[in-house]
């Protein structure tokens, strides 16, 4: 294919998503338009889509143009516009941070009398000061592609966007063939054998793949689980468990079915619905009620579609970047531990897209 000019389409395109459909190539969609709809409505084919975090819509983006590009195209392009391309970030400067929320947050699920609550996803961010340009998405672009073992996506307009690399997939569907993935557990490069007997750690992941069985049970999918690994992601390590099967699920039905996986309780809590009403009364929600951390988003057509988990991004507004990072609190949590790992999982976020 021809390389394109890319400086050329996000300059002229200021909608836009992406998204790597396989390990060496992603979809680009620019120009268009959004719209909001709730899951019984009719979902438009060949659209991008991000799932409200607390409710059952989608933020539907329709682009006009479709482009199927691989890396090494995107990256070459890049390479030969050199002259025109990012040198570097202008001045970013960090302004607060929300761990006191988190704090607050985690004391009150602690010291809650709900017993049936198991588990919950408390959330904290960064924000820095600094003025971005059009040429910054494509570095964030560049920049996510460059992170192995991840799925890479984004999505803007002319105020805000989001870019990220996350490691965990939803769900993705090929004709029949549906692969998805339970993803909880984390610790550190060199921790492996400490996060594979980790009771708390196992305990999270356990709470995911067991929602992925209730799901998948409602909608008749069979699923073929495989055995429990490490997951690299930069210097963390996570648990996964990877799962296919098989299914003639309808694509009006899948989004129903995606619903119902998002948000996972790797990202909410269990059992869900209490976690997520314990979630939407926290500091942090009442601070940031629009929330589109940690669901879901994707991309969807008849032979081919594909759902992420929206985690380890970068957002941002004219004159602000955030960095917000999430950790599961059982019971037996200890806050300086839960703290630690918010603040690993900010940095390495920070060392990829803002160093």
């Amino acid at each position: 294919m021809a390389i394109l000019d890319f400086h050329h389409l996000f300059s002229n395109y200021p909608l836009g998503a992406f998204l790597s459909m396989e390990d060496q190539s992603f979809l680009l969609g620019l120009g268009g338009k959004y719209s909001w709809k709730n899951r019984e409505e009719t979902f438009p084919s060949k659209s991008f889509y991000f799932k409200s975090f607390y409710k059952d819509c989608y933020l539907v983006y329709e682009p006009v143009e479709l482009h199927y590009i691989t890396k090494s195209d995107f990256l070459s392009s890049i390479e030969n516009d050199r002259s025109n391309f990012f040198t570097s970030f202008p001045e970013i400067k960090s302004q607060n941070n929300d761990d006191d929320l988190f704090e607050k947050d985690f004391q009150d699920f602690i010291n809650s009398d709900n017993s049936n609550l198991n588990k919950i996803v408390l959330i904290s961010r960064e924000t820095f000061k600094t003025q971005l340009e059009n040429i910054h998405k494509l570095e964030f672009l560049k920049r996510s592609l460059l992170f192995p073992g991840t799925h890479s996506y984004g999505m803007w307009n002319e105020q805000m966007g989001m870019i990220g690399s996350t490691p965990e997939l939803l769900l993705q569907k090929r004709n029949k063939k549906i692969t998805l993935q339970a993803l909880a557990g984390t610790a550190m490069i060199g921790e492996e054998n400490w996060l594979l007997k980790n009771k708390k750690e196992l305990k999270e992941h356990e709470y995911v793949l067991q929602d992925i069985k209730k799901c998948a049970f409602n909608y008749d999918i069979n699923l073929s689980i495989q055995e429990k690994k490490i997951k690299q992601f930069g210097p963390l390590i996570h648990l996964e468990t990877p799962i296919t099967g098989e299914s003639e699920i309808s694509d009006q039905q899948l989004i129903k079915f995606i619903s119902e996986l998002s948000p996972t309780p790797a990202l909410g809590g269990q059992p869900k619905n209490e976690a997520l009403d314990f979630l939407q009364q926290t500091e942090y929600s009442k601070k940031y009620p629009s929330r589109l951390f940690g669901s879901c988003f994707g991309f969807m057509e008849p032979l081919h579609s594909k759902f992420i988990v929206a985690i380890r991004n970068v957002q941002w507004s004219k004159q602000e970047l955030v960095i917000e990072s999430g950790a599961g609190i059982l019971r037996e949590s200890i806050f300086r531990q839960e703290l630690l790992e918010i603040h690993k999982k900010r940095a390495s976020i920070f060392k990829h897209y803002l160093c």
